[in-house]
């Protein structure tokens, strides 16, 4: 790793050299997120795979993000945790980067120019944990294991502790979320199931999609012993219900039978 990081709160987007150049707006004058989130860029969509392992302790894990540089930037910050970031690339071109728990500092080889359109994609692995943020909710993110079935809450502010964000509600996106977990399991995220497919390693891949423009805390997921129903009317919807509780199965058999349509709104 090389280069600087700036303490969280303060410099977000750092200008290319010249005159007039802009040092980039960050959100430190919200006193509800004054923590969080990052200036120079608008992030656009993010692509997020995550791998557990067998325990679900522990996860590798690669996201892209695609956004539009609002500055000229020599570097750039994202939002992210204590997991071990291992490569960073800017326009497919491999970049320099400094990280220093919740900063993640970007310096791509060619500084990028306003309005231009650019792609970062982030490998790492490790275990998350819990994260707690000096903002005014008291804020608390979880990464919750309870019987080899974990789920993860980002609300309000929390995402950036398993996958690399721009971590603001002011700052919405896409998301597509593909989860690897063994094929025992079964995987419920934010958003429409896209697809589900069997690995050869005994492993499952299930992607959802949220195609509406949507804030970081709005997305979260749990993999665990479910036992899952579907039905489409209008909107297409899954309903999963852990085994482990009493008379899941007939629960889920009620979920299914609803004559209702279901509309979801992410649009947070």
């Amino acid at each position: 790793m090389d280069g600087g990081s700036s303490p969280r709160g303060e410099l977000r987007g750092v200008a290319g050299c010249g005159a007039g150049a802009d040092s980039g707006r960050t959100w430190s004058e919200r006193p509800d997120f004054r923590v969080d989130g990052n200036g120079g860029y608008d992030a656009q969509d993010y692509d997020i795979n995550l791998r557990f392992s067998s325990d679900k302790r522990s996860a590798m894990g690669v996201t892209t993000m695609e956004a539009l540089a609002t500055q000229d930037l020599s570097q750039f910050n994202l939002d992210f945790g204590t997991m071990s970031v291992s490569s960073i690339t800017v326009n497919g071109a491999a970049a320099r980067f400094q990280q220093s728990d919740p900063e993640l500092v970007v310096m791509p080889a060619q500084p990028l120019k306003t309005g231009e359109w650019f792609r970062v994609t982030v490998t790492y692995a490790g275990t998350p944990g819990s994260a707690s943020n000096p903002n005014e909710f008291g804020d608390e993110a979880f990464w919750l294991l309870n019987n080899n079935t974990l789920t993860v809450l980002s609300q309000p502010s929390g995402m950036f502790m398993w996958s690399p964000v721009n971590e603001h509600p002011s700052d919405k996106a896409t998301f597509t979320v593909a989860l690897t977990a063994p094929k025992t399991d079964t995987a419920v995220v934010s958003g429409v199931l896209t697809g589900s497919v069997d690995n050869a390693d005994g492993s499952r891949t299930t992607t959802f999609r949220i195609g509406t423009p949507t804030t970081t805390y709005v997305v979260m997921f749990s993999v665990g012993n479910y036992d899952s129903r579907s039905r489409a009317r209008s909107v297409r919807f899954a309903c999963g219900i852990t085994c482990r509780l009493p008379r899941a199965r007939r629960c889920a058999r009620r979920c299914s039978r609803r004559r209702r349509s279901f509309r979801s709104s992410t649009n947070a």
